[in-house]
């Protein structure tokens, strides 16, 4: 413990200080361990562990002795024996396992490249029935088109092939790619300009979509334009199926570089063509991803397509080829995974890969055991262990002709394929057998039988051992975190001086004190004395003064350069009290833990904790003569841990936390440390230097490093000066009058300064002496907001799983429901609803559906929680996304630029929800009898549906509010006044919004998982429309209904509410009608810090309205007495109504303290706040002034 010249003046934080967090509030033993006891522990365990002896007999020590030298010599013999015998064993199996490896695959490698060339041939074969079909459809059109329609062109590439879908489709399934298309040869200007004439006007003969009237190519930005070569040209034309890419029409197919060779090819050698992997280049990726005639279904991120070219023929019932000529070509698209579907069959387990080689590109693929075939990516992705077991084939090499005759050319060199396949370690691993591991284990468990009955005595003895080894550690890992290194070794001196003196004292004794002396001896090492306890024992009562110190010199020192930092978390006092007790400790231990790392590296003690403030010092013991400077660079590390750290949690732990700050005081000079010896006794530092330090930390300033002029002294003599920058204002210290002090900034650079030696971390330190160092990190409205949305979703991600598991132990869903089920048997009632949902009652308003009683309690007996472990089950991936999307979209709802009603205030009503409704606990039950939980709760209990949808309506209650109040949307005649009858208009704007926004098709899957059934569905919107209509407080009509609601529930007569199920259900509606109000103006009922935040905010937000005209008063005249008689006539008496709900246990009487306390504080200060946020408001308004003149 710190001991300053006031203790009760030492300023932490905002409010009183609290005890030691360090000290672990254990019971007290029924005598009191010393600190000497507690090292003689760690030291006798020590020696133990390390060869010492024990009071042990002559037999014993010979009987142990030899059986050392027994296991000595024995155990390495049956050790070599077992490990000849199990690796002469595994070897053997091993080879032969290996060889039926290479040879199963050498078999299914053959198999898979036979299934390639048999693929090829069959897509061969459909291309050439398809070319052969479309060219005899030709001719025929040319032979009866004349008679029927005399201007008719009848010659390529004038031709039209009917019914050119329908007769596509038989080959598209059988080559398994998505589309076919012709392409005529068009071969100069003139047949151009015959072509874009007749394609114009004849494209509405297989497509109902508008094409491009000229022939067009792509740019390489993507850009449609004409087509400005000389030709011959390639059109596209009639595509199959016509859906997909008809708009593609009359792309020249010529205008890419490796098509157009491959074309080239088909004319040359009037065989079909097999391209390369497209695309050949970026260009041609760019032109690729604006045409759809080379989209291939199932195409995988980054994977090539190829193109299988057919010639047409002008005359296909000639047979004489060299009367052949080719007039268009017939192309379609494919993937070469393709190729591999079905190749092995669903038998054969694990993958294979199959590496591609064509035209100075590789690809890779795996083949998995579900005839799914993975695209890996371009290289030879291999694994180079499997090398020597390539299987390789050429394609199409091999592959057969048509029935027509057509083959693939040979004499195209990027047609040409190579293909190797490789096992994977998957592969070996499922074609291997268990031959080996059988062999193995049946050797070791004939040797392990023998070797067992020798191993068992000495793991007998080790496992003795190894408890006293970690005894003795736990016993030294304590010493070390309570005291310095040197103290540490003081300590050892002194219990060995003490263990001297008192043994010399026994040898004097009588037989009687030798057997008092062996049993304390053996109390001390007993196995079974946890150091745990000792630990109790030394946080305990003491009697008094341990004998062990009795005739000692108490262990202090005066460390003369030493400097002695405070940090203290800025606003943690307000943020707790807005949080649950496993919260505050979440975030304490955090923060502390890591700067404790920063204080091992930075070569910092750490004295102690006091409640959320942290107390270290450097140059002691090890004087340190860079001290002053270490203490700079932990205290930026600290502050830089405290700004990530924070930010961090909040997801976890809530708004605001991403603002807490941490503000650091720092001092130099002598210090006075050492062990203060008797009760609970511990390191500690006393000192005018530990003083001054506390009064810097307490009248520093937030994420900066505040200094004394000694401190700044030493920094200057190190060269170091460049950091300080001297505080404008003097500093009034208690008992030290003003002073000067300084802020630091170890992030300035100054160049030649040399490095210090305060550390010995290595290049890769979170904080070098010439790194910037951040000290003041703001926050963006997108990181603040990003961080809101994660923790909401985080929030109704919890609630949503309790949903789910209640609804699974009750059954009224089964468990063993599908996603795709439970969406199907939701669309129904969601569809059949939207309607009514969007335009409730026939044009009513959703004001109208504002219940008295919401069915809440229910007259079938409650069923038991559900489970842990079923509360704790992810939700489904697709439902999760949604539902972070869904929070995004409702964050994008409120508007940043309104200072009060935002996202950030509603996570805040939100946070406070799901903290009320967490601290919901039964009344006294010894005035209730046999009542079960729901009835003491009024059902609130009962089912999480209720609570998410409490909390729903809290985060939405102010979506896309307009930052004015509803009597001036009503004055100015606002469209949403007309809507909504000029009643409750931001509330019902918002809850619309939300509704709307939550039955959209993207939601289906949340909306379901939240509303499993129609009855769901209509309780959750009751509960949401009543929770959002009871935020409005200023309609009239609406008080008077809650009032009412009020006195027939908990003021009326036994009656008054019908049936005991109907008083429950009128008692809980008023509950959370108060709950959601509580939670909207919490900031009044808690810490003053809370109130003065928001209450800023809401008049920041009414004073900008009052500027734009769009308010009719100005705030800054009716602020202070207006605060008053809110909280006189509405937040008191809403305190007081809480507990008088009887259901929220502590938190009822934390409001109505808090309301007490803040409006007590606003009646002193309020004049004033009101004159501050004036200024605050001027100023900012200054500033923004001149960065406009700037």
């Amino acid at each position: 413990m710190v001991t300053t010249m006031d203790d009760s003046e030492l300023s932490m934080d905002d409010g009183p200080q609290e005890q030691d967090q360090d000290q672990v509030d254990l019971l007290a033993p029924k005598r009191s361990m010393g600190i000497s006891d507690l090292v003689n522990f760690g030291m006798t365990n020590i020696n133990t562990s390390s060869g010492g002896t024990a009071p042990a007999t002559p037999s014993s020590t010979t009987s142990s002795s030899d059986s050392l030298r027994l296991k000595s010599r024995v155990g390495p013999f049956l050790v070599v024996v077992f490990l000849v015998l199990c690796f002469s064993v595994a070897f053997l199996s091993l080879d032969w396992d290996d060889q039926h490896f290479h040879e199963a695959f050498a078999q299914d490698a053959h198999k898979l490249l036979a299934h390639i060339r048999q693929q090829g041939s069959n897509n061969l074969e459909a291309m050439a029935a398809l070319g052969s079909l479309a060219s005899v459809t030709a001719s025929a059109t040319q032979l009866i088109g004349p008679a029927m329609d005399p201007s008719t062109p009848t010659s390529w590439p004038f031709l039209t092939i009917p019914h050119f879908e329908s007769q596509a489709a038989h080959s598209l399934a059988i080559m398994k790619t998505s589309q076919v298309f012709i392409s005529p040869l068009v071969d100069n200007q003139q047949e151009r300009l015959e072509w874009e004439t007749y394609s114009s006007e004849h494209a509405q003969y297989w497509s109902d979509t508008r094409i491009a009237p000229v022939i067009f190519k792509i740019q390489a930005n993507g850009t449609k334009v004409p087509e400005d070569g000389p030709g011959p040209f390639q059109p596209v034309w009639q595509i199959a199926p016509s859906a997909n890419a008809a708009h593609d029409a009359n792309f020249n197919l010529a205008s890419m570089p490796s098509i157009s060779s491959a074309l080239q090819a088909v004319y040359k050698t009037q065989k079909a063509v097999l391209t390369g992997p497209l695309p050949g280049s970026d260009d041609e990726q760019n032109m690729m991803n604006h045409l759809d005639i080379f989209s291939v279904q199932g195409q995988q991120d980054g994977e090539p397509i190829s193109l299988m070219i057919l010639p047409i023929f002008d005359d296909d019932s000639d047979n004489d080829e060299q009367d052949h000529t080719v007039v268009a070509v017939l192309v379609a698209p494919f993937l070469f995974q393709s190729f591999l579907l079905n190749a092995l069959g669903v038998h054969v387990p694990g993958r294979v890969m199959v590496v591609l080689h064509s035209c100075n590109q590789t690809h890779s693929y795996h083949l998995h055991q579900n005839n799914t075939v993975q695209y890996i990516g371009q290289g030879d992705q291999h694994h180079p262990f499997y090398s020597d077991l390539k299987q390789s084939n050429s394609f199409p090499t091999g592959v057969a002709q048509s029935s027509d005759g057509i083959a693939f050319t040979q004499d195209y060199a990027c047609g040409q394929y190579q293909l190797d396949v490789y096992p994977t370690a998957v592969y070996q691993n499922h074609t291997s057998t268990n031959g080996p591991v059988i062999s193995t284990v049946f050797i070791v468990v004939l040797c392990v039988c023998l070797f067992l009955s020798f191993l068992l005595v000495g793991g007998r003895i080790h496992d003795q051992m190894e408890q006293v080894t970690k005894k003795a550690q736990e016993a030294s890992n304590l010493v070390d975190t309570l005291f310095p290194k040197d103290i540490q070794d003081r300590l050892f001196q002194v219990v060995n001086h003490s263990d001297s003196r008192q043994s010399s004292l026994q040898n004097n004794n009588n037989a009687q004190n030798k057997k008092k002396k062996k049993t304390k001896k053996t109390c001390n090492i007993d196995l079974d004395d946890d150091p745990l306890s000792k630990l109790k024992e030394l946080l305990g009562d003491s009697d008094g003064m341990d004998p062990a110190f009795g005739a000692d010199v108490p262990i202090a020192d005066l460390f003369v350069n030493c400097t002695v930092l405070f940090a203290d978390i800025q606003g943690f006092t307000a943020w707790s009290g807005c949080r649950e007790p496993v919260q505050v400790f979440t975030l304490l231990e955090c923060l502390f833990s890591a700067f404790d790392e920063c204080a091992k590296r930075r070569h910092v003690f750490k004295v102690e904790t006091i409640g959320d403030s942290y107390v270290a010092v450097c140059g002691l013991p090890t004087p340190n003569k860079d001290h002053a400077i270490c203490a700079v660079k932990f205290a930026a590390d600290c502050i830089q841990m405290m700004s990530s750290k924070t930010r961090e949690l909040e997801p976890n732990l809530g708004p605001d936390t991403g603002d807490l700050k941490i503000r650091i005081g720092l001092n130099s000079g002598p210090v006075t440390a050492g062990v203060l010896r008797g009760e609970r006794g511990r390191f500690q530092l006393f000192g005018d230097t530990v003083n001054t330090a506390a009064r810097m930390e307490s009248n520093g300033v937030a994420n900066r490093i505040h200094v004394s002029q000694e401190t700044a002294d030493c920094l200057t003599q190190a060269g170091k000066d460049h950091w300080l920058t001297q505080r404008k204002d003097r500093v009034t210290a208690k008992g030290k009058g003003e002073m000067i002090t300084y802020f630091v900034d170890p992030s300035n650079r100054q160049q030649g300064v040399s490095a210090t030696n305060c550390s010995n971390e290595s290049s890769s330190s979170s904080l070098k002496e010439d790194e910037h160092v951040e000290t003041k990190r703001l926050d963006t409205p997108d990181d603040k907001t990003q961080r809101l949305i994660d923790w909401n979703t985080e929030v109704f991600a919890r609630l949503l799983r309790e949903i789910v598991a209640h609804r699974e132990a009750n059954q009224s869903v089964r468990s063993s429901t599908s996603r795709t089920s439970l969406t199907t048997a939701t669309s129904g009632f969601r569809s059949s609803f939207n309607k009514e949902e969007r335009h409730t009652n026939g044009g009513g308003t959703l004001l109208d559906e504002v219940m008295d009683i919401l069915e809440v309690s229910s007259p079938v007996p409650s069923s038991e929680p559900a489970p842990i472990d079923r509360i704790n089950r992810p939700l489904d991936p697709v439902v999760m996304d949604q539902l972070r999307e869904f929070i995004r979209r409702i964050s994008d709802l409120y508007h940043f630029k309104n200072p009060f009603h935002n996202f950030d205030h509603a996570s805040h009503v939100t946070m406070n929800c799901t903290k009320v409704l967490s601290r919901i606990v039964t009344n006294d039950k010894s005035h209730h009898g046999d009542d079960s939980v729901e009835d003491l709760t009024y059902g609130l209990t009962n089912n999480p549906l209720t609570r998410f949808a409490i909390c729903f309506g809290a985060l939405i209650h102010d979506a896309d509010h307009p930052g004015v109040t509803n009597n001036q949307l009503i004055l100015e005649g606002s469209p949403l006044a007309v809507k909504y009858k000029n009643r409750s208009v931001a509330e019902q704007h918002s809850l619309e919004l939300s509704l709307d926004l939550l039955l959209e098709e993207e939601f289906a899957d949340l909306y379901s998982e939240i509303c499993a059934t129609e009855k769901d569905r209509r309780h959750f919107r009751a509960l949401v429309v009543n929770t959002v209509m009871a935020t409005d407080i200023m309609d009239k009509e609406l008080k008077e209904q809650r009032n009412s609601r009020w006195e027939r529930a908990f003021q009326g007569e036994g009656d008054a509410c019908g049936d005991e199920i109907e008083r429950q259900n009128a008692r809980s509606t008023v509950v959370i009608e108060h709950l959601i109000q509580a939670s909207d103006v919490s900031h009044t009922m808690q810490h003053w810090h809370v109130f003065r935040k928001w209450n800023q905010c809401l008049f920041e937000e009414m004073y900008k309205a009052y500027k734009e005209g769009r308010a009719q008063n100005d705030p800054s005249v009716f602020w202070y007495e207006g605060e008053l008689g809110f909280f006189d006539y509405y937040i008191i008496p809403l305190a007081k109504k809480l507990s008088d709900c009887g259901v929220f246990g502590v938190s009822s009487d934390e409001f109505l303290n808090y309301a007490l306390a803040n409006r007590k504080e606003w009646q002193q200060k309020g004049r004033d706040v009101v004159k501050e946020m004036m200024r605050n408001i001027q100023d900012a308004e200054d500033c923004r002034v001149k960065e406009v003149e700037v």
